[in-house]
C-alpha cells in the first residue's frame, strides 16, 4: 500500500492514520454544520490543510467521506451495546453503563452526534436509509443487540417476561435520544445521575 501524497515515504503509519482522522473530523464538523450539499471537498481539505489527492487516498468520493462520518459514531455505539449485551452483571447496571457511555460520547463528540440527528432532514437520508446500505444494517444490528440484552435479562428473571423486548428496546433508544438531543443541540449537559434515572423510569415506571 503506497503512502498518501501528504505523507513522506519514511513516515510511520501512525502519521497517516492521524491525517485520515483529521480529514474525517473536519468533514464531520462541516457536514454537521452545512449538510451534505453545503459541504465541498475543497472546504474539507482547506480546513485540514492537506491536498485533494491525500483526501481521495482515504475516501474515494464525497459520498464515501459522508458515509464514513456517519458510520463512525454508529459503530462506537454498536460497541457500547455489544459490551452491555455480552456482560454478566445485573441488567440494571449494564443498562445504566450503556446509557452513561452514550451520554459521555455525546459530550465528547457533539459534531458527530449532531450529524446523526440531522440525517432524517438531509438530502442524503434516502441514500442512508436504503435497505442495502451498511448504515441501515448497522442500526438494525444495534436494535437486535438491545433486544438480545433485554431477552437475556428476561430469561434470568431480572425483568418482566410479559414485556415485548422490541418495545423496551425502542423506549431505551427514544429516551437516550432525547437526552442526547438536548445535550448536543441545546448545549445543556444531562443532569447528574441521568442514566440512573432513565433506568429507574424504564424498569419501575411512574406508578407509586
Amino acid at each position: 500500500m503506497s503512502v498518501p501524497p501528504d505523507i513522506p515515504a519514511s513516515a510511520e503509519s501512525a502519521d497517516a492514520g492521524s491525517l485520515r482522522a483529521r480529514i474525517l473530523g473536519a468533514a464531520t464538523t462541516l457536514f454537521a454544520e452545512r449538510g451534505y450539499d453545503g459541504t465541498s471537498i475543497r472546504a474539507v481539505v482547506e480546513t485540514v490543510g492537506c491536498t485533494k489527492p491525500a483526501l481521495y487516498y482515504y475516501f474515494a468520493s464525497k459520498e464515501a467521506l459522508y458515509l464514513s462520518a456517519v458510520q463512525a459514531p454508529l459503530e462506537e455505539f454498536d460497541d457500547l451495546v455489544r459490551t452491555s449485551a455480552d456482560g454478566t452483571g445485573p441488567f440494571a447496571d449494564r443498562l445504566e453503563a450503556l446509557l452513561e457511555g452514550a451520554l459521555v460520547r455525546a459530550r465528547r463528540q457533539p459534531d458527530a452526534v449532531k450529524l446523526l440527528l440531522s440525517l432524517p432532514h438531509r438530502p442524503m437520508h434516502k441514500v442512508l436509509s436504503s435497505g442495502d446500505n451498511p448504515l441501515a444494517t448497522l442500526y438494525q444490528r444495534q436494535m437486535q443487540l438491545l433486544t438480545g440484552l433485554i431477552t437475556g435479562a428476561q430469561s434470568k428473571g431480572q425483568i418482566r417476561t410479559d414485556i415485548v423486548a422490541e418495545d423496551l428496546a425502542s423506549a431505551i433508544a427514544a429516551l437516550t435520544h432525547h437526552y442526547i438531543f438536548v445535550l448536543t443541540v441545546k448545549g445543556q449537559p444531562p443532569p447528574a445521575g441521568a442514566a440512573r434515572r432513565i433506568v429507574d423510569l424504564l424498569l419501575h415506571g411512574a406508578a407509586p
